[in-house]
C-alpha cells in the first residue's frame, strides 16, 4: 500500500436493469425508502445524502435522473506520534476516508457508484467534482450503460 499514489482506492459500481423506465425510477425510490429505515445501510452504504451543487447538476448529462448524492464526513485521522490512535485508525481505516455513492436512474436502468479514497495518507484528498463535469465519474457511467443498453457496448 505504500507504493500507492492513486488518490482513488476503489470504485465500483452495481446496475439493475428493468423492463421499462418507471419501474427502474419506482425500483429506485423503494431501495431508498428500505435503506432509509436501515439507519442508511445497504443501497446508501450507511453514507448520508448530501445537496448537489447547481453548478454540478448542471454539468450531468441529460439522461441521469432521480440523483441521490451521498458522502460520509471523515474522521480526522492521527498525527504519527498517536500510537492508540493510528493502532484505531487500522482496525476501521474507512471511517478515515472519504467515500462517495451516487444512485441515479438512466433509461430503465438504476445505477449505484460507488468511490472511496487511497488508503495511503500521503495522496491527495478525493474530492467531490471527481464525481461531476464532462469527464466525471457520473457521465461517464450514463454514457457506457446508455451504449450498453442499446447493445452498442457488451
Amino acid at each position: 500500500m505504500e507504493l500507492d499514489t492513486n488518490t482513488c482506492s476503489e470504485i465500483w459500481d452495481m446496475r439493475w436493469v428493468l423492463k421499462s423506465t418507471k419501474d427502474a425510477k419506482n425500483f429506485c425510490k423503494d431501495m431508498l425508502e428500505i435503506s432509509r429505515m436501515g439507519e442508511n445501510d445497504g443501497i446508501l452504504d450507511g453514507l448520508f445524502k448530501v445537496g448537489v451543487k447547481s453548478s454540478e447538476l448542471a454539468s450531468l448529462d441529460d439522461r441521469i435522473e432521480d440523483l441521490i448524492f451521498c458522502s460520509n464526513k471523515p474522521k480526522k485521522r492521527p498525527a504519527h506520534n498517536n500510537t492508540q490512535g493510528r493502532f484505531m485508525m487500522s482496525m476501521t481505516p474507512t471511517a478515515y476516508l472519504q467515500q462517495y455513492t451516487a444512485v441515479f436512474v438512466v433509461g430503465r436502468c438504476v445505477v449505484k457508484t460507488y468511490i472511496i479514497e487511497g488508503y495511503n495518507p500521503t495522496q491527495g484528498k478525493l474530492e467531490r467534482s471527481c464525481m461531476f463535469g464532462p469527464k466525471g465519474l457520473l457521465n461517464t457511467v450514463a454514457k457506457t450503460i446508455t451504449e450498453w443498453l442499446d447493445g452498442k457496448r457488451t
